[in-house]
């Protein structure tokens, strides 16, 4: 059976989120998190709300790797308008208003939809006003017709060049009356949008009813994606470079250190070491390390990081949230202080590919044999998988079965348990892995005598790794 997801945050008020059946509700979407989401082909995922400035925003990219898992996605209101403007040539599914006009060009901005809120905890509760809300409710007034052309403009220039963190509406009458607009027109301004409703809820709510019901088709409010996308600058410069890629081949930072973490031995060393340098030495309270005096090991320094940012108070006692990302030996053999700094490292650079400061591909690329070697598997298995690809056009690696996958990989490892190897490797779970592997496992399967590679080692020379027993371990 299918599964819908929807990532809501301020778009709709908590009181309404009980009356959409079969919906599995999530907070707003951020970078890495459709990369984690468990979903399936056949399932549907709704995009209303999502981060940025504070969380990496959700990606093209990312959206685009799930669509062509066979999953839909659908977006309104917020984020969801936004990507669905940009991608519904693509597959995408947009709905409302908000989306319809992103397409057509009469929303212009990103910011007009932007809005500073609360936390979780809060309700996600607005703070600021979105500024399509007040264009909205101004335009379809029967009382707009009191209001001057050019001071009605004037307003909306003014909250439109007002930061969206500072956009009230008591901040932006103040500021429009310093700039001479008529104490009349702004009472009537104030009248309006005090007793407005909620454009960006009303298109969120819509998608959610139409989507509970358990119908995927179109409604009448969804642009096909036949139809024409709003060409953002954004979306142009990103296509070009992915057009450039494909044509050439190219293995990206963010392939080479894809490839590494699955392929390499000593990835749990590497990990754990680069993962607690970048916290401790380069974090916001500046180089524990150095004040420490050099004299802590990286477990203890990343204790007092979590001490700092109000994580811990003690690691006495073993936590549930950093245990999740230890293994069943780590748990059972270690001290809760060396659990909970592991688990810290893994939770908090669990996608680390995603970002584009990523501490780990800095450290790779300082190698540059390894990064050689590297980038020739990736491209090999990329060709490979386009020659199959040749011969039949509705291949794609996603399509391969993971258990046979999982059973290829726990053999090359000569490991038991994948749960235990996901997490070592910052994935969030074994299917994560394994979805990951899928790319290369053909061209590996075609060349058992590709291994494992070992990034730390005298010389800094890759090569092919060994098990316990002295036996290459290769593919099968």
């Amino acid at each position: 059976m299918s599964t819908t997801y929807a990532f809501v945050g301020p778009s709709v008020p908590p009181e309404k989120m009980g009356r959409f059946v079969g919906i599995r509700m999530l907070p707003p979407i951020a970078g890495g998190d459709l990369l984690r989401l468990d979903c399936q082909p056949g399932d549907r995922v709704l995009i209303i709300d999502g981060f940025f400035g504070t969380r990496p925003a959700v990606k093209h990219k990312e959206i685009l790797y799930i669509l062509d898992r066979g999953i839909s996605v659908y977006g309104a209101s917020s984020m969801g308008a936004l990507r669905a403007a940009e991608l519904s040539d693509f597959g995408m599914i947009g709905h409302g208003r908000i989306f319809r006009d992103l397409c057509s060009g009469e929303l212009d901005g990103d910011d007009e939809v932007s809005l500073l809120h609360g936390l979780e905890g809060e309700g996600f509760q607005p703070y600021t006003a979105a500024l399509v809300n007040w264009r909205y409710a101004l335009a379809d007034s029967h009382d707009r017709i009191l209001l001057p052309e050019e001071e009605l403009q004037a307003f909306l220039s003014i909250a439109k060049e007002t930061c969206f963190t500072e956009r009230t509406l008591d901040n932006i009458l103040h500021l429009a009356a310093m700039e001479g607009v008529s104490g009349r027109s702004l009472k009537l301004i104030q009248a309006i949008l005090s007793a407005s409703v909620d454009y960006k809820q009303i298109d969120a709510i819509g998608l959610l009813d139409f989507l509970s019901q358990g119908d995927s088709r179109h409604d009448s409010n969804s642009i096909a994606a036949s139809e024409k996308v709003n060409q953002t600058v954004y979306l142009r410069t990103w296509k070009a470079d992915t057009a450039d890629t494909r044509s050439a081949c190219s293995v990206s930072p963010s392939m080479l250190y894809e490839y590494m973490r699955l392929f390499s031995r000593d990835f749990l060393k590497v990990h754990q070491e680069v993962g607690a340098k970048h916290l401790t030495e380069f974090g916001e309270f500046g180089n524990l390390r150095m004040m420490a005096g050099h004299k802590e090991s990286d477990s203890e320094v990343v204790l007092e990081y979590l001490r700092r940012i109000g994580l811990i108070t003690s690691c006495e006692e073993p936590r549930e949230e950093f245990d999740a990302w230890c293994t069943a030996i780590e748990r059972s053999s270690l001290p809760s202080s060396e659990r909970i700094a592991r688990g810290a490292v893994r939770a908090l650079f669990p996608q680390q590919a995603l970002k584009e400061e990523n501490p780990f591909v800095e450290f790779l690329l300082r190698k540059p044999q390894l990064c050689k070697v590297v980038q020739d598997r990736v491209t090999k298995s990329s060709l490979f998988n386009e020659e199959i690809r040749s011969n039949r056009p509705d291949f794609t690696p996603a399509k391969l079965k993971s258990d046979r996958v999982s059973r290829w990989y726990k053999q090359l490892l000569g490991a038991g348990c994948l749960e235990d190897e996901a997490l070592v490797r910052g994935f969030s779970s074994e299917a994560d892995l394994v979805r990951s592997l899928k790319p290369y496992y053909l061209y590996h399967k075609a060349n058992p005598g590709l291994g494992l590679l070992q990034i730390y080692q005298d010389g800094g020379e890759p090569r092919t790794a060994s098990n316990d027993s002295g036996v290459p371990v290769n593919g099968k």
